[in-house]
């Protein structure tokens, strides 16, 4: 009993015919010198080998090149960016969290701590994927017009005598 041909070598041959321009009954023709069989359904595992590795040694190409390559992935701004999301946050990440947190006005430790609570569910971020997700909080914020300032805060505010109110 002969070993049957596996999916690998049949989707190789394919590709290689097609490369060589091979269809239809020139394929048949080729497959039947090569094997000594003229369908495909015919071949066992060592037909198909012998055909490979000819049309390798004709067209020029190794097997690895043979093999099934996909496409490029598309990159996104998130692929572009170091790290994985699992990997401690980065320097930079963290001097931008602390720049954004100013232009947002967020300047005490606890506001900070707030602004982090919501968007991370966390104190202060400690991967690259919770620093992106403060990052994107805190552009929000700042597009939003920063943090307001309730109404008639008077908390650390002098009067007119210089005492505490």
């Amino acid at each position: 009993m002969s070993k049957p041909k596996t999916p690998k070598q049949n989707r190789t041959l394919n590709m290689l015919l097609t490369a060589a321009g091979l269809d239809g009954d020139t394929m048949r023709d080729y497959l039947e010198s090569v094997c000594g069989k003229r369908l495909r359904r015919e071949m066992d595992f060592y037909d198909f080998q012998k055909a490979i590795k000819d049309l390798n040694e004709k067209t020029g190409n190794s097997l690895k090149t043979a093999a099934y390559n996909p496409p490029a992935k598309h990159e996104t701004p998130k692929d572009k960016m170091p790290g994985k999301d699992s990997d401690p946050i980065s320097r930079e990440q963290t001097e931008l969290i602390f720049n954004l947190h100013a232009q947002a006005g967020a300047v005490s430790s606890k506001a900070q701590a707030g602004i982090a609570r919501k968007a991370i569910g966390k104190y202060f971020p400690a991967t690259v994927g919770d620093g992106r997700k403060m990052i994107e909080a805190l552009k929000a914020i700042i597009a939003r017009g920063g943090l307001k300032q309730p109404p008639g805060d008077s908390k650390n505010k002098k009067n007119e005598t210089g005492r505490d109110t």
